[in-house]
């Protein structure tokens, strides 16, 4: 019998109630000695599937897949039951069917003060909690790897704003780490603040989902490394059942490449309608030029005539000079057309810009006010580039005439330059992307009110210009640059609102000799001799005028709006006439057809073309017909007179 002290004083308990509370008690208990099972329970039994025969005498280590484990669960005991009373580790043990089992064991010794009297271990079965756990953690692996491998930025937020997670692709998308964002809380984010998206973020924080609008988001703030990017953020939170918030989700959908393709597509449609506009400006140029040459020639042949009728008397002298300069001027706004939208091909040849900026010098010097001081920097020796002369004209017109508009009101100075520079070693200095070589630096230099920030980037487009009306047509700078780009060349800009501006024009240096290609306006018109000329052109008062012109000079004049019946007069009287004139755009018949059939009658009369422009093409094909000579309206009465005299003797130019 064994006595127990109770409340209503000591029991006698039987050894066979003991044995039977050994047996039933619902969980496994195990006695060994000497790491051999001597006694063992019911519920152990069932728990590892034995019966009790086949556990006891055998060794501790029946229930262990490896030594390993076996060695370690019985070092952990052992060491730790000397100093306790009871200890217990988890371990996993193999039934007898093959299956494992997840325990904790908890053993003592049944005499504390004797290891040899053996120990007793409890097994509780846990392998239903560890199959959860496990569960758990795959889900949660599958969960983060879903996350991890998800093509948008994800960030969980506790309840208080502070970040707990972010994925890859928050890490790529922001550049940032998971260390560059410890300490981040996006409830103190300013720059989510300043751009208005607070009350949505704030939304999302008391349980309710959100989203923010599509933007143009600056990265360099708290979060970042200064990436521009086009996002929208969505938040929704994550409740628990009694719906307080346990996470807060943010999601950001990456437009960034949309955004950026859109705006290529956009700018692309901006050059396709700018080339569509500028292939009507060309379409139109061509006829403007035809018809307003026409139209000049008449003022200009007119013009002339007067100033023979009027040579003594200065005033009206001085009043149809004046007419004379406004129709070059209209000349010269037409050529500007014409190079604008590339109508006019440019005859290139060697040249030096230093005699055309002394002209220009010369011709602003007269007509600027005296606030305004002109001052020239020449090289000793001449830079020779690949160029048309009348487009260099053109080209320091144009800046020398805006920058005296930028110090009308306040006068300052206009500095035109010319230097060598070597594009390798400048090339970082000079940010352009011409290739390495020698160059000619072109700098216009104005004192004037200079070009806002704003408008830097529109001075080339067409059209654009801050001028009143009536003080200019905005083509001008969008002809420089085509002038520059067509000869190879760069153009750079610098300047500062209050502090003037600073043209540079890049153009590459050749080796060769200049040539003097500039056709002046000779004072001596040389006479006719009576010989007779045929004149062609749809025009009446371009016939008109050039009839009067070329009677004048005492020639016999036929004239002719028709080439059709021009061509018939020809082959009535063809050796009757000694020259034949015709312009190039006419109905019915082009000027080269024309020629073709004058070619085709005889070969021995010269033929004059005249034409408002000349096309590529039409140069080839003046090459191809062998015309004698080509005359650019609006024409000059001296031109006209040189150029037939010239023919008419036998002169080759």
């Amino acid at each position: 019998m064994t006595e127990i002290e109770g409340s209503t004083g000591r029991r006698s308990i039987s050894e066979s109630l003991l044995t039977s509370i050994f047996r039933t008690i619902p969980i496994g208990v195990s006695f060994a000695i000497n790491r051999v099972f001597v006694q063992v329970n019911q519920t152990l039994c069932e728990l590892l599937g034995y019966t009790e025969q086949e556990i006891l005498e055998q060794s501790t280590r029946m229930f262990y897949d490896s030594d390993d484990e076996y060695e370690r669960v019985s070092r952990e005991l052992y060491s730790q039951l000397a100093g306790s009373e009871r200890t217990s580790v988890e371990t996993h043990l193999v039934r007898k069917d093959g299956t494992v089992l997840f325990v904790i064991l908890t053993a003592a010794y049944l005499k504390a003060d004797d290891p040899e009297a053996g120990h007793i271990v409890t097994i509780q079965d846990i392998t239903k909690r560890k199959l959860a756990e496990e569960a758990l953690r795959e889900s949660e692996n599958r969960i983060r790897g879903i996350l991890e491998q998800a093509p948008f930025s994800i960030q969980v937020y506790s309840p208080e704003g502070d970040i707990i997670y972010t994925n890859k692709a928050f890490e790529k998308l922001w550049s940032v780490s998971q260390e560059d964002m410890k300490g981040y809380n996006i409830l103190q984010d300013r720059q989510i603040e300043a751009l208005g998206f607070m009350p949505a973020v704030q939304q999302a924080f008391e349980g309710k989902p959100s989203t923010t609008p599509t933007v143009e988001y600056d990265a360099e703030s708290t979060v970042g490394k200064g990436n521009l990017l086009v996002v929208q953020g969505i938040f929704y939170p994550v409740l628990d059942a009694n719906d307080a918030i346990l996470y807060v989700i943010l999601i950001h959908l990456d437009f960034t490449e949309q955004a950026r393709v859109e705006k290529e597509r956009k700018r692309l449609e901006e050059r396709l309608q700018q080339a569509q506009k500028m292939e009507a400006i060309g379409t139109l140029a061509g006829g403007v030029a035809h018809d307003f040459n026409n139209i000049l020639s008449s003022i200009m042949g007119y013009s002339e005539l007067c100033l023979h009728e009027v040579r003594n008397n200065p005033k009206a002298t001085r009043h149809t000079e004046q007419i004379l300069k406004a129709a070059d001027r209209a000349r010269d706004l037409v050529q500007q057309i014409l190079t604008f939208s590339r109508k006019a091909e440019p005859e290139k040849r060697p040249l030096s810009l230093a005699p055309i900026i002394k002209e220009i010098v010369k011709f602003m010097r007269a007509s600027l006010p005296t606030t305004i001081e002109i001052r020239q920097v020449m090289p000793e020796t001449p830079h020779v580039i690949m160029a048309d002369p009348s487009q260099m004209h053109q080209v320091l017109m144009n800046l020398c005439t805006n920058a005296s508009h930028a110090m009308k009101e306040s006068g300052g100075i206009l500095e035109i330059g010319l230097r060598q520079v070597e594009m390798e070693a400048n090339a970082a200095l000079l940010r352009t992307p011409l290739p390495e070589g020698r160059y000619m630096e072109l700098s216009v230099r104005d004192t004037g009110h200079g070009i806002p920030q704003q408008n830097l980037g529109k001075i080339f487009d067409p059209y654009f210009t801050t001028k009143q009306q009536g003080e200019g047509t905005g083509l001008g700078l969008s002809v420089v640059h085509g002038i520059v780009k067509d000869h190879n060349g760069e153009i750079r800009v610098d300047s500062e609102e209050g502090k003037g501006a600073h043209f540079r024009i890049y153009l590459p240096l050749v080796e060769g000799e200049v040539e003097n290609g500039k056709q002046e306006i000779k004072k001596f018109v040389p006479p006719g001799r009576g010989e007779t000329i045929l004149f062609i052109d749809d025009e009446e008062m371009v016939v008109d005028v050039s009839s009067e012109m070329l009677t004048d000079l005492g020639y016999r004049v036929l004239t002719e709006t028709d080439p059709v019946k021009a061509i018939d007069l020809l082959k009535n009287d063809i050796r009757g006439i000694d020259i034949v004139i015709t312009d190039k755009t006419m109905p019915h018949m082009t000027g080269f057809e024309v020629v073709t059939a004058i070619k085709n009658m005889s070969r021995d009369i010269p033929v004059i073309l005249c034409s408002g422009f000349l096309a590529k093409s039409d140069l080839e094909k003046i090459a191809e017909l062998n015309i004698d000579r080509v005359i650019v309206k609006p024409i000059r009465m001296s031109v006209l007179a040189h150029a037939v005299r010239e023919l008419l003797d036998g002169i080759k130019m």
